[in-house]
C-alpha cells in the first residue's frame, strides 16, 4: 500500500480548507479568502502557492471563480469564489435588443 507524503497530506488538507470556506461562506471576496488561506497556513506550518492551489481547486469544478467590474471603477478588477452549483441571475442576460 502506498503512503501519502506529507506534503500531499497537508496539501489535501488545504484544499479542504478552501472548499469549507467558500461554502460556509457562501461566496467570499478573493482577497479575503487568500488572507484566510494564508492564515491557516501559517497556523498549520507549511506553505503552498495559493493562487495555484485556488486554481487548482476551480478546475476540479469544486468552486467558481468570477471577476467583474463596478460602474465608474474600470481600472479595478474584483473578484469572488462561490460554492459549486451557485446559480448567477442578471437583468441583462435576458434582454434582448
Amino acid at each position: 500500500m502506498r503512503r501519502m507524503s506529507y506534503e500531499s497530506v497537508d496539501k489535501e488538507m488545504l484544499k479542504n480548507f478552501v472548499y469549507d470556506t467558500v461554502l460556509q461562506k457562501q461566496g467570499i471576496k478573493a482577497v479575503e479568502l487568500f488572507t484566510d488561506i494564508a492564515a491557516f497556513m501559517a497556523k498549520q506550518g507549511f506553505w503552498f502557492d495559493i493562487e495555484e492551489i485556488v486554481n487548482e481547486i476551480e478546475t476540479e469544478g469544486s468552486i467558481i471563480h468570477l471577476d467583474y467590474v463596478l460602474p465608474n471603477m474600470e481600472y479595478r478588477l474584483k473578484s469572488m469564489y462561490f460554492p459549486k452549483g451557485t446559480i448567477f441571475y442578471h437583468e441583462s442576460f435576458s434582454k434582448t435588443s
